[in-house]
């Protein structure tokens, strides 16, 4: 009657060695790149990630002045569509160079 307990003692501890086991080899198996890379979702919970790589990096401070030398002087008048037709707009080397980045990661603009 006392072997019972024993193999019960055992079973329990195997059990709890090879849940460890099992905890210890995912925490080690994990992609260290996967973990490094940052997502970018907006409220409705489309991926900006691409966009948000295309991006210069002095594009993270918040000046208007800024965007307009970078966009050039058919900012505002493209953000509120005052033209017709989009051809008449000048694109800058910048902003050319942010389409390009887009579409090759598979971003298309919207007509």
């Amino acid at each position: 009657m006392t072997t019972q307990p024993l193999f019960q003692r055992i079973k329990r501890g195997l059990t709890v060695m090879l849940a460890v086991s099992l905890v210890w080899f995912q925490a080690m198996s994990g992609n260290p790149a996967q973990a490094e890379q940052q997502k970018y979702v907006d409220s409705e919970g489309k991926d900006l990630t691409a966009f948000v790589e295309c991006l210069p990096e002095d594009y993270n401070q918040a000046d208007i002045g800024n965007a307009i030398a970078k966009f050039g002087n058919d900012y505002l008048e493209r953000v509120f569509r005052l033209k017709e037709n989009t051809q008449d707009y000048k694109v800058s080397e910048q902003e050319k160079q942010l389409q390009e980045c887009l579409q090759a990661k598979g971003i298309r603009p919207k007509a």
